[in-house]
């Protein structure tokens, strides 16, 4: 099947239009609640990024003050809740001028990055996204109603990263197709405050403002976007990793462990990265499309070929990459490998859409993303209640305990430990 029939509405990661309170966040640079963004440049081939926040002074504690042990060789704290590290996020603007566009300009990549924030930061106020920050302002103008959007979380901004000899992996987290990069919060946000650094860029020509500025969303768009996004993660990868100790997000940086997750079209980004052979060391793909699909063109690895634990999460009812497309490349992976199936789920279960509130329907409509609200967030679907935190158990239970070296996280990975959450709601396959 050619790629450029895939359904569309893989593209829909529209997810994130808003949040109902008590849920959790999203994003996109604009000027929402004090978000701040700054370019970066880089040459040659190097990664520079300039944000606000660089220079100012941390006033952070050690790790004798965090309320309980974060995960470690002697530590699991549950994997669904938050973890025990306030958290912080900023975002920057990061510019690849080795990849021009048609007009000769270099690929801009708005990215969010969460982190483990320092403990003056507990407590205080979570950042709030509205929609100028999910839309750019070009998008924003297209619109006839502009709704009041409130998304909150508990990542505070622009706090400043953690003082200490700890260095925290990075995870990378890709969005979906006409998406953007804070559809995820319910994870991301969670993983920051465990003890990772969470990276998501914007892939530009293929989120929700394009589609919005497109009209709907764009096959071709789509298409062109896969030839870019495993390198803008990339990108994204070579910039944590070239921070020096100089740099307040520097000094927390550990470069040598990464992991990588995404949902949908952002999934199969994941998936590709393992393809191409990419330096990742444990992903966790959501939601993915078709081995057809992520395997497109000639990639140096197989499923077969890949060697680091790879966990899926795929919706029983999922309309848009329905269960089979996880199973059939579950059925191709070797161990380590494990497929998280939730009983009622659908595609956008695995996202913050099914969170949001009611009054953003009417501007799905009005872009064309409505069907997002069919395949995930219905009466007929598990409630993101259940879903989130088995989500989070899961995924988080499995970095934790790759990246963070953490065997009684994994200990967690049965379908036993996750019954409590979501009892009767789900199957898990797990091959260590």
């Amino acid at each position: 099947m050619a790629f450029a029939s895939l359904r569309p509405e893989i593209l829909v990661v529209a997810l994130v239009l808003t949040a109902c309170p008590g849920s959790e966040p999203e994003g996109d640079g604009g000027s929402g609640s004090g978000s701040t963004t700054e370019p970066a440049s880089s040459s040659g081939g190097t990664t520079a990024a300039v944000d606000d926040t660089a220079g100012s002074e941390s006033s952070g504690g050690g790790d004798d003050m965090l309320p309980f042990d974060p995960a470690g060789p002697d530590a699991a704290p549950d994997p669904a809740q938050m973890g025990p590290y306030p958290v912080g996020v900023r975002t920057v603007e990061l510019i690849d001028d080795t990849r021009l566009d048609d007009q000769g300009q270099p690929r801009r990549l708005v990215t969010e990055i969460w982190y483990p924030a320092a403990e003056d930061a507990r407590g205080q106020p979570g950042y709030v996204y509205t929609l100028h920050d999910l839309l750019t302002e070009e998008a924003l103008a297209l619109l006839d109603e502009i709704p009041d959007v409130a998304l909150p979380t508990d990542a505070v901004r622009d706090a400043p990263p953690r003082e200490g000899s700890e260095r925290f992996p990075i995870v990378l987290f890709s969005h979906g197709s006409s998406g953007m990069r804070m559809q995820s919060t319910f994870l991301t946000v969670f993983l920051a405050s465990h003890g990772h650094v969470v990276a998501g860029p914007d892939h530009a020509g293929n989120t929700l403002s394009d589609a919005v500025i497109a009209g709907g969303p764009d096959p071709e768009a789509q298409l062109e976007s896969l030839g870019l996004r495993t390198d803008d993660m990339g990108f994204v990868l070579q910039y944590l990793q070239g921070l020096d100790g100089a740099d307040e997000l520097g000094a927390i940086v550990d470069g040598e462990r990464v992991g990588a997750t995404g949902h949908s079209y952002g999934a199969l980004t994941t998936l590709r990265m393992l393809a191409e052979g990419r330096p990742i060391d444990v992903a966790v793909a959501q939601a993915p499309p078709g081995y057809e699909y992520v395997w497109f063109g000639s990639l140096p690895n197989q499923p077969e070929d890949i060697t680091v634990p790879v966990m899926l999460h795929a919706g029983e009812i999922d309309m848009t990459t329905p269960l089979a497309d996880a199973e059939g490349i579950y059925d191709r992976l070797t161990a380590p490998r494990s497929l998280l199936t939730v009983r009622d789920g659908g595609h956008f279960t695995f996202s913050d859409m099914c969170t949001f509130d009611l009054s953003v329907i009417q501007l799905a409509v009005e872009i064309g993303l409505s069907q997002a609200l069919e395949d995930g967030c219905t009466d007929a679907h598990i409630t993101p209640e259940l879903a989130l935190p088995l989500q989070r158990h899961y995924a988080i239970g499995l970095l934790n305990g790759h990246l963070r070296d953490s065997p009684g996280s994994l200990a967690l990975m049965t379908q036993e430990a996750g019954e409590a959450l979501a009892p009767g709601m789900f199957e898990l396959r797990y091959e260590p």
